[in-house]
C-alpha cells in the first residue's frame, strides 16, 4: 500500500486525467484489499498480511483497523487451535475423570496481575515484537518458529499454502489477442466478448452430455 502513499496522492498541479486514474487506482486498491468500511475480519488479505512476518506493521491501516485486524487473526488462531485440541480428546479415551478442585482453586486464587502477565506473553504481541529477517518468505519463517508460535503457525500455514498462479487468465488473454487482432479491428466489444467465450469453453460445448 505504500504505492497509494508515494505515487497515488492526488496534487494541486496534476492534470485532470491524472487525477482522474490515482483516484480511480486508490479507489480500486481500497475495494479489492476491502481496507474500506468495517469487516476486516472477512478479508483474506489483511489476515495474510497480519501472519507475514515483512507486512505485518500493516502501515497501510489506521490505528483501529490494525488492533482489529490483529484481534481477528488471534481469535481465529484461539479457535483452531480449541478446535484441534477438540478433535484430538474425541478420537482418545479420556479415562476416569479426574478431580477438577486444584483446577478451581488455582481459578479462585489467581490475581489481576497473572492475568495481566499472560496477556503480555501472548503469541500475537511477541510475534509483533519479533524482528526475525524473513528471507526466504513466510512458509518457511513460520516453518522455523512454529515451536515459538504454535497458534499462529497454524493460522498462517492455511492463508500462505494457497498455490497462487495466473495460467488460466494469461489463456484467456492470449485467446482474445488471437480473436482481437488487426484484421479484425472492426469488431463490437459485445462480439469480441461472445468470440472469447466461445472459444474458452468450446470443448465443453462440444462434450456430450451425460444423462
Amino acid at each position: 500500500m505504500n504505492i497509494k502513499k508515494r505515487h497515488l496522492v492526488v496534487h494541486e498541479d496534476d492534470s485532470r486525467t491524472t487525477k482522474i486514474i490515482k483516484t480511480t487506482l486508490s479507489d480500486e486498491m481500497d475495494r479489492r484489499w476491502e481496507l474500506k468500511g468495517p469487516g476486516l475480519e472477512i478479508s483474506v488479505y489483511i489476515s495474510a498480511a497480519v501472519l507475514d512476518p515483512r507486512f505485518k506493521k500493516l502501515s497501510f491501516l489506521s490505528d483501529d483497523q490494525r488492533d482489529e485486524a490483529y484481534s481477528v487473526v488471534a481469535e481465529l488462531a484461539e479457535s483452531l487451535t480449541d478446535r484441534s485440541c477438540q478433535e484430538e480428546s474425541d478420537t482418545v479415551d479420556p479415562g476416569p475423570t479426574a478431580p477438577k478442585q486444584d483446577a478451581v482453586m488455582a481459578m479462585l486464587l489467581a490475581s489481576d496481575e497473572d492475568e495481566e502477565e499472560q496477556d503480555e506473553t501472548s503469541e500475537m504481541k511477541v510475534y509483533l515484537k519479533d524482528f526475525t529477517k524473513c528471507n526466504g518468505g513466510p512458509l518457511e519463517w513460520w516453518k522455523k518458529n512454529e515451536d515459538r508460535y504454535p497458534k499462529l503457525s497454524r493460522v498462517a500455514k492455511r492463508f500462505h499454502s494457497i498455490p497462487s498462479t495466473s495460467t488460466p487468465s494469461e489463456r484467456i488473454f492470449s485467446k482474445a489477442g488471437f480473436i482481437a487482432n488487426k484484421s479484425r479491428r472492426a469488431l463490437f466489444p459485445t462480439n469480441v466478448n461472445k468470440l472469447v467465450f466461445l472459444a474458452h469453453n468450446f470443448r465443453r460445448i462440444r462434450q456430450p452430455q451425460v444423462q
